[in-house]
């Protein structure tokens, strides 16, 4: 389906509850109206406050419940639309196709030395960067390069109080994910076994 398609039909949605809420105002509306001449009957013929109560009673009750129903319906419209307007949102920047970047610490890919920045910026796939649409998809890398960064390597050269410290510039190598896809997950497969 096409933004266009999806716009459109967003603004016919909200077209028709206009249209839904202005009809169900015109008809609470003519309903008061309604009761403002049978009150007006009741005067003219002088009948007793008594007899005519209990009606205008449940003329009221019946009334209140029609607004309060509607009142529901148009507040379930606009529930729907957000809902609605929160998929779009959704479908367009969550999708699982393009990386995004991700704050990644060196220490995890190269253990016991010390490198400064001590953490670096990759583009990654994974369940934080795309929506797959089903919990038995997970987003994952189909497409990846090695990338080669420049660190600083910072080690002692005597290993004594007042000793010497080095520093010199190491390359890494990393890989940075380039496109990403939705694959089976094996873990929610079993998650929902019974």
């Amino acid at each position: 389906m096409t933004r266009v398609t999806m716009r459109y039909q967003t603004l016919t949605a909200i077209l028709c509850t206009l249209v839904l809420l202005r009809e169900t105002k015109c008809r609470v509306h003519r309903r008061h109206h309604h009761r403002d001449e049978i009150h007006t009957t009741n005067e003219e013929h002088k009948l007793p406050e008594s007899q005519h109560a209990p009606r205008d009673h449940l003329h009221l009750k019946t009334l209140d419940e029609d607004e309060l129903q509607s009142r529901q319906e148009a507040r379930q419209r606009q529930d729907e639309l957000l809902a609605l307007e929160h998929s779009e949102r959704v479908s367009e920047s969550g999708t699982c196709d393009v990386p995004k970047p991700q704050v990644v610490h060196v220490s995890d890919h190269y253990p016991g030395r010390y490198f400064l920045p001590h953490c670096t910026v990759l583009h990654r796939c994974g369940r934080h960067s795309g929506c797959c649409g089903s919990d038995h998809l997970r987003c994952v890398s189909v497409e990846h390069q090695k990338v080669v960064l420049p660190f600083f390597s910072v080690f002692m050269v005597e290993v004594r109080p007042g000793g010497k410290a080095v520093r010199r510039v190491e390359k890494l190598e990393f890989t940075n994910h380039t496109k990403c896809g939705c694959a089976l997950d094996p873990k929610a497969a079993t998650r929902y076994d019974l």
